[in-house]
């Protein structure tokens, strides 16, 4: 064997080189084998290390994701209280939330809403302040002006109320409608032409669909609310291979900035009624008698426009506040109901 820092040539059981001095491995070449050693010692140090890492990323992946679980059953569970319009829980459940995250827009919106239904709008403006400190969100900073506005006794130029001035029979015009600036159209009205367009262009595929819409107030949020029946001519019905002209019923909302739509919100029943005001569809067979001089809803399926949407809603309903859908009187078409949203006078 030869010596590994010199080359020179060593015997057989030597242990150093006689010419250099370098100490001779083991059973190998002096000094090469120690760096191989060494060597080994490094990869298996870098592996753990890579190992290790790889490990303290999953454990922060998994916390990061079970903390965003969390967040996301909290809100829902607040959300939940809010719609069934138990504030004080929703106040605390939102609190909730925000202690695991503390710039969830959602959350501070949802906290300020509780507190404004409980008549406490001064805690509420403080809540939408911090928010918008910690978030800079759009939406927080919208309620916020709102808010402030509503305290000083202005009147609020995002909301418009044409179902206040508008009977079913009617149909609106632009000389019906408050002055509104362009931000205002961009908000609800931009969101329905938007929605309606994709109602529209989805509804058996057929891009030229016809639309009967009428205006009801499912809220009291100041924004009319839509019910809407696509409907195909004859033409459209044989393109579409036979189909049912008339078999679809959408409710269009506005909620926290986006508009959202419910089609066959239940499992088919003979009518669709709501409660004007309220938020709650009702899904259901006509009211029958109960033979005890009481009128009931045969109900199927009952649903509530909250914060994002619509959600189940399991309370009761009055039979005698109820209406069916859609009202009575002439509906608006899908270019009438542009032409409106546009803000351009009917003809």
């Amino acid at each position: 064997m030869h010596c590994a820092n010199c080359g020179s040539e060593i015997e057989k059981g030597e242990r150093f080189c006689y010419r250099c001095g370098a100490a001779v491995a083991a059973g190998g070449y002096a000094g090469k084998e120690i760096k191989k050693q060494k060597k080994r010692w490094l990869l298996a140090v870098l592996i753990a290390l890579v190992v290790l890492a790889a490990a303290v990323t999953g454990v922060v992946l998994f916390t990061q994701g079970e903390a965003a679980r969390k967040v996301k059953e909290q809100l829902a569970l607040a959300d939940r209280y809010l719609d069934e319009l138990d504030y004080d829980r929703a106040i605390a459940a939102y609190k909730a939330v925000l202690e695991l995250d503390e710039k969830n827009a959602d959350a501070y919106l949802g906290l300020a809403e509780a507190y404004a239904a409980t008549g406490r709008a001064d805690k509420a403006e403080d809540i939408l302040t911090e928010g918008l400190a910690l978030t800079d969100d759009w939406e927080i900073e919208k309620e916020l002006k709102i808010l402030r506005k509503e305290e000083r006794g202005e009147k609020e130029d995002t909301v418009t109320t044409p179902t206040e001035k508008l009977t079913p029979t009617e149909k609106p015009t632009l000389a019906e409608e408050p002055e509104e600036d362009i931000l205002v159209k961009e908000v609800w009205r931009q969101a329905y032409l938007t929605k309606l367009e994709e109602i529209r262009t989805e509804w058996w595929g057929i891009e030229d669909t016809h639309m009967d819409v009428w205006i009801i107030s499912l809220d009291d949020d100041g924004i009319p609310d839509l019910y809407v029946e696509p409907w195909l001519d004859d033409r459209q019905m044989e393109a579409a291979g036979g189909a049912n002209g008339h078999d679809a019923h959408y409710i269009v909302t506005y909620q926290n900035g986006s508009a959202y739509h419910e089609s066959w919100f239940g499992s088919g029943g003979e009518a669709f009624f709501y409660l004007p005001g309220s938020g709650i569809l009702v899904d259901c067979y006509p009211p029958y008698d109960d033979g005890n001089g009481h009128t009931q809803l045969n109900m199927l399926r009952c649903l509530k426009a909250g914060p994002r949407g619509f959600a189940e809603y399991e309370g009761y309903v009055e039979p005698e506040a109820a209406v069916r859908l859609p009202e009575d009187g002439e509906p608006m078409t899908y270019e009438e109901t542009v032409a409106w949203l546009n803000g351009k006078e009917q003809r």
